[in-house]
């Protein structure tokens, strides 16, 4: 399908951006053939580092609900064709991940293995050539930064690591249905066409859905929302991922992922499934230096959903059973982590490439790769955040979508409280009192959403 382009006055440009790069023609007969037949297994080769072949082995990936759609700001339903979408392993290699989409007259991927790390092979700017190269010998640095701990809603969520949950590595019961959100400026930068930003966003989310299924984590793309006009969020990353949380209270899916460009701090709510801000944000690059930076923006938007899902940094005081971190990479690279993020725990362990929830990417030298997946621990503690979670499916087409705006404590006294629920759509809700430290003082349903708890029992604070 690929050949290496008979152009060599192009790679020195190209060059300018990645110092392996590699110049690729596609062959649009075979390419063609491909979306026609749409077989369940293929084969294909394509050139990396001048001369050499990485072959890669896949199988037809089906990333969708059936109830999948596309529409505009503009309440218009888009009429979009998906591409034929494939994840798989490099021929060989089963430490290796792969996922590459195939449309009309374009391919998109990322292929890594622990050896070459991510090797992005996609079209490049304003041009009819395709371009393979690894992000690690990318000329340019890496942009991502996570915001995490800018949000007050973020500052009350203390995780921590249970090594029990290590025992428990099965595929996910209950399946998170993402709905994407696409900004006006990243539909610019795809030509200001609607089926161009969804194969975008489409090829995007093939490669992030396989690193999910790979740490055996269910995830489906439900729909694709764009903005064809200006949007409103035109603040900083904090203010963008409020107001897109507030304006998109009902969406369609589990999950809401706001896209946004250029890249710029990205951000979302820690733990927040089943919960009025169930969103998060990523600003990005496509291209750097006309070139496609896929892994880039897979590492970003991966990472924030990761967050959602119950996972924080690997550097947080959290992990191994002992509240303390996997690695030491944000620190290290940046210092300022350690107040900024509330730290009291160190460390000198330094991996030799990344996992998705760090931010090795920051580490000359060391770098992300995506066949390392999230590691045990943070894939552990996502895959039992999910199945935790009442309001999630379990076929990837259905959820309880959280209807909750408010909780009160309209009166209290020493032995009792009365609660009011603001519920526009649910009519019973079950409700659990605890102590500060999660310890139950009881429980049960209601009916009425004014009702009154007895029976309570003095304590400096309860929740």
């Amino acid at each position: 399908m690929f050949e290496v382009s008979q152009a060599p006055d192009k790679l020195a440009e190209y060059r300018r951006a990645a110092t392996d790069i590699t110049v690729i023609s596609l062959k649009s007969a075979e390419l063609k053939r491909l979306i026609s037949e749409k077989p369940e297994f293929i084969e294909i080769s394509f050139p990396f580092n001048g001369n050499q072949q990485i072959t890669v082995e896949m199988y037809k990936n089906q990333i969708f609900t059936s109830n999948f759609k596309v529409v505009t700001n503009k309440g218009k339903t888009v009429n979009y064709t998906p591409g034929v979408y494939y994840q798989g392993i490099v021929k060989g290699n089963s430490s290796s991940v792969v996922a590459f989409s195939f449309f009309d007259n374009d391919v998109a991927g990322v292929a890594s293995t622990p050896e070459l790390g991510n090797i992005v092979l996609g079209k490049a700017k304003n041009a009819d050539d395709f371009v393979s190269y690894s992000d690690s010998k990318l000329t340019g640095t890496n942009p991502f930064i996570c915001g995490i701990d800018e949000l007050k809603e973020n500052q009350g969520e203390k995780i921590s690591y249970n090594p029990g949950l290590a025992q428990k590595k099965t595929l996910t019961q209950n399946c998170v249905r993402i709905y994407y959100e696409i900004c006006y400026k990243p539909y610019q930068n795809n030509g200001s066409n609607t089926t161009t930003v969804t194969n975008w966003i489409t090829a995007i989310h093939n490669n992030i859905a396989t690193l999910y299924t790979n740490d055996d984590i269910r995830t489906a793309l439900n729909e694709v929302y764009i903005w064809t006009t200006a949007d409103p969020y035109t603040g900083n990353p904090s203010s963008n991922l409020a107001k897109f949380s507030a304006n998109r209270q009902v969406f369609n899916g589990d999950l809401a992922h706001l896209i946004n460009a250029p890249s710029t701090t990205s951000v979302a709510y820690l733990n927040s499934l089943c919960k009025t801000y169930a969103h998060a944000y990523s600003g990005i690059n496509q291209t750097y230096n006309n070139v496609p930076v896929y892994s880039w923006t897979i590492q970003a938007m991966t990472h924030e959903m990761g967050h959602s899902l119950g996972s924080p940094h690997t550097h947080a005081c959290a992990w191994n059973g002992n509240n303390t971190p996997i690695d030491w990479c944000g620190p290290t690279a940046m210092p300022s982590i350690i107040t900024n993020e509330g730290l009291i725990c160190t460390s000198n362990v330094l991996p030799p490439s990344g996992t998705i929830m760090s931010y090795c990417h920051l580490m000359s030298g060391i770098g992300i790769n995506f066949s390392n997946g999230f590691g045990d621990q943070p894939a552990a503690l996502i895959r039992n955040t999910i199945d935790s979670k009442p309001c999630l499916g379990t076929n990837c087409t259905t959820s309880c979508v959280p209807s909750i705006s408010s909780v009160a404590a309209t009166s209290t006294t020493q032995n009792s409280a009365s609660i009011l629920i603001t519920d526009a759509i649910s009519s019973s809700w079950k409700y659990k009192v605890t102590q500060l430290d999660g310890t139950a003082v009881t429980a049960g349903n209601t009916n009425t959403a004014n009702f009154n708890i007895a029976n309570l029992q003095p304590e400096p604070i309860i929740k």
